[in-house]
């Protein structure tokens, strides 16, 4: 598959996975903190998918990814799609990292979103992030957002939980 197949393939198949989800999400008792991988072949074929439940601690964050790391290169992805909720904060332009003192899902102005990230060995990458929206008459995901921190990236490569995120 040429890059520019796979540009326009990986488009098509982030969308039809954010808009399963969105479906996934108005499941009674559903899990939140669950996070989706899906591990996929040259040909951008699922060959492996798996959850795990995300907690709030930064070192058990990066330990599960090493975990995720090592299970990608058994699998020998050639891709992989990260799916997962969180929240963020949109701060005013010109905040300073070290003058923010709480993490999103502890900010009163907190928004929850759904985060979909991309990642091939020929350096391909693509992410998306929507807003989501929980309201009476149902469940909305908003055009995506721009680009945060991804704690994700890299994966491919051997990624250990000695990596910053």
């Amino acid at each position: 598959m040429s890059p520019v197949d796979e540009i326009a393939a990986v488009a098509g198949l982030l969308d039809k996975i954010a808009a399963a989800h969105k479906l996934v999400m108005q499941i009674p008792n559903y899990e939140e903190a669950l996070c989706t991988v899906f591990a996929l072949n040259n040909q951008l074929m699922a060959t492996d998918i798996f959850g795990m439940v995300m907690s709030g601690n930064d070192n058990e964050k990066n330990a599960m990814l090493s975990v995720v790391s090592a299970r990608l290169a058994i699998a020998d992805a050639y891709a992989y799609v990260f799916l997962c909720e969180g929240w963020f904060v949109k701060y005013p332009k010109g905040t300073r990292e070290e003058d923010i003192y709480v993490r999103p899902r502890d900010d009163d102005r907190r928004q929850e979103c759904l985060t979909l990230y991309y990642e091939s060995k020929a350096g391909i990458t693509q992410f998306r992030s929507y807003t989501i929206s929980r309201n009476p008459v149902g469940l909305s995901l908003d055009p995506p957002g721009e680009k945060t921190e991804l704690r994700w990236a890299g994966l491919l490569a051997g990624r250990t939980d000695e990596l910053s995120h």
